[in-house]
């Protein structure tokens, strides 16, 4: 417990530390629309998912993570519009984010469409320093005062995909703003990048595979690289699992139900040095779709 306090005093009291404030998943390609605004309304229907995290289980002030991502597509499938709220908790310190999407999609052909996203976001941040410890109980850095902070964020994304292939890039954060002082030491938010290809291979009538890749990037901190790849079968279940670049191997998966609920589930298994101290991660994803007629040639949950 007090090796995690002291990462998490080193994250937000290292004098211009850029801080990643950013959630982390697993299951984001089953959800793409919490990684890429373009990603509104891109299964052509009313979506709502929500999703828990429980990260580095057995570990004192560990992340948790709840999102609930709620997107759907105008009748002539052009406009996407998209809502996500997120809570965010790390040691003492809490994220709350409320996100707002818009997408426009461009059909080159019935297989062949471009779409481009934007969001507008708002952050609150706090930070409870009565909550810390630390092993002289004197450290100058860590004021006793609980900080609260709301900050404004904008993102932009572009998606494009065949009945094939598919790519997008997207920076859901763009603004760089400070989160955290405490004495000389401040505490910044990054900029994210995002990069997501895949292509989709039909091995029989009941069996599809899609290997993908995720790269992520942010400024002065570890570049994450995940190796996904999941097989769909009898169009019912989702089998897959990722590797994470020095972090993790996820196993992942999930059960269409009916047409409308579909449940999902992750296990982490860490790589890293915090294995020696983590029972793994856990993530749970619960969808419900409300279909309305549409002329895609290809079934969209194979894009997200």
């Amino acid at each position: 417990m007090q090796k995690i306090i002291s990462i998490f005093v080193l994250l937000i009291c290292t004098s211009g530390v850029q801080a990643q404030s950013d959630a982390m998943y697993s299951q984001y390609m089953f959800n793409s629309l919490l990684i890429n605004p373009a990603q509104a309304g891109s299964l052509d229907h009313i979506n709502a998912t929500i999703l828990a995290r429980e990260q580095w289980t057995g570990l004192a002030g560990r992340p948790r993570t709840q999102t609930i991502a709620l997107d759907g597509i105008t009748h002539d499938l052009k406009h996407g519009f998209g809502l996500t709220m997120l809570n965010d908790k790390i040691g003492s310190t809490r994220a709350t984010k409320l996100s707002f999407m818009y997408s426009y999609r461009i059909s080159f052909t019935s297989k062949t469409k471009l779409a481009f996203g934007l969001q507008g976001s708002g952050y609150n941040f706090n930070t409870d320093y009565s909550g810390l410890r630390v092993e002289d109980g004197t450290d100058p850095t860590i004021g006793g005062n609980t900080v609260n902070l709301w900050r404004p964020d904008v993102g932009a994304g572009a998606f494009f995909h065949t009945n094939h292939v598919f790519m997008g890039i997207s920076a859901p954060s763009i603004l760089d703003w400070d989160i955290a002082k405490t004495g000389g030491s401040t505490a910044r938010r990054g900029r994210t990048w995002f990069g997501t290809a895949g292509v989709i291979a039909r091995v029989s009538e009941n069996v599809h595979i899609r290997p993908s890749v995720m790269l992520k990037f942010q400024p002065n901190m570890p570049f994450q690289a995940d190796f996904n790849i999941v097989a769909f079968l009898m169009e019912k279940f989702w089998i897959g699992g990722s590797y994470r670049l020095e972090d993790a191997v996820v196993l992942m998966a999930q059960w269409q139900i009916n047409s409308q609920w579909r449940l999902g589930y992750a296990y982490d298994i860490s790589t890293s040095d915090i294995r020696s101290y983590s029972g793994g991660s856990h993530e749970l994803m619960l969808a419900f779709s409300l279909h309305f007629q549409r002329d895609n040639s290809v079934d969209p949950r194979f894009f997200r």
